[in-house]
């Protein structure tokens, strides 16, 4: 990933995003050839499993998971809703393949069945309605095409709101996935002491369904000291450019953009790992190699270049991002 975000130009961030929201439209497709072929009784459980990690009903639904986990799809969702949200507020004219895409992922969210994609979305779009005007005025497009389109999950598939409010009404300390989490956060506290220097090793806690004390628990409080210092000797050694590539407003449209992408993926990975693992998720690593194309790209120039708005973006191809056109 470090490798990749030296070596890519700085319009390559465009290319980045095409090749991704292709990715999940062709994976989206796959999703709903194996969801209706299921339902019509032409493909079988059996086979499903071959093309799922692990294929699982919830609330009498398929959960949508085409090669992948259902929470783990129905976070990669919730990122691609947002940045969908994004472009289409941003973008002037209209785009059928977006508005297509965002259908396509909005109704694959919901029928992931996935609380936790539920929340990082809805705290995402609120960050993006107080940041963005643009997203403000949209939201009431958003609003109204969302609640048709749950309208009709409801009369098809099943009531998305009440698999929203009853599981929040379903949390429970003692029982079902809360439980079962909080059980095991307390059985790596009293694991983590019998090995609190070194900590149990890597793999010995993938329960606890949370990468912070997962990583506490595995690499003890010396491994989390060392995570630490490297943190912040990184965080040191870039904090000119974390402080141009998010606080400047003497940057383009499209760095903007990228700039607030890059956030949406910050916000889905962290949030996601409060009750997840996702350490080796390809949204987690893309999020910081996008990351990181903007702070290495700040590093290469030098302060007289930074000053020339012009020199700065010259090497960024006026088709880098044609999804605002």
């Amino acid at each position: 990933m470090f490798g990749a975000a030296f070596c890519f130009p700085a319009f390559e961030k465009g290319r980045l995003l095409r090749l991704y929201l292709w990715g999940i439209f062709f994976s989206l497709m796959a999703g709903y050839v194996l969801f209706f072929g299921y339902y019509g009784g032409w493909i079988s459980w059996k086979t499903l499993n071959h093309f799922c990690v692990e294929a699982q009903v919830a609330w009498n639904v398929l959960r949508f998971a085409p090669g992948s986990y259902a929470n783990e799809y129905g976070n990669v969702c919730s990122f691609v809703l947002a940045v969908l949200i994004l472009l289409l507020a941003e973008r002037k004219k209209f785009s059928l393949f977006l508005y297509l895409l965002f259908t396509l992922t909005f109704i694959a969210l919901v029928l992931t069945t996935t609380r936790a994609a539920y929340y990082s979305f809805a705290i995402t779009f609120v960050y993006l309605c107080l940041v963005s005007k643009p997203v403000r005025r949209f939201s009431i497009k958003f609003i109204v095409l969302g609640s048709l389109l749950i309208g009709i999950l409801k009369h098809y598939t099943f009531d998305f709101l009440y698999v929203l409010f009853g599981g929040i009404k379903a949390i429970s300390l003692k029982t079902g996935s809360s439980g079962t989490r909080i059980t095991e956060w307390i059985k790596g506290f009293e694991e983590l002491g019998s090995a609190a220097v070194f900590g149990t090793g890597f793999g010995n806690n993938i329960a606890s369904h949370n990468v912070y004390l997962e990583l506490l628990y595995e690499v003890g409080i010396a491994g989390s000291l060392l995570l630490l210092i490297c943190l912040v000797y990184y965080f040191s050694e870039h904090h000119l450019q974390i402080k141009r590539t998010f606080f400047s407003r003497a940057k383009s449209q499209e760095e903007r953009l990228y700039t607030q992408i890059t956030l949406i993926g910050l916000l889905h990975i962290f949030l996601f790992a409060l009750t997840n693992h996702n350490m080796h998720h390809h949204l987690t690593w893309m999020t910081f190699l996008f990351f990181n194309l903007s702070l290495f790209r700040e590093k290469a120039l030098s302060p007289e270049a930074l000053k020339d708005d012009a020199l700065r973006h010259d090497d960024t191809p006026q088709h880098a991002l044609r999804f605002l056109q």
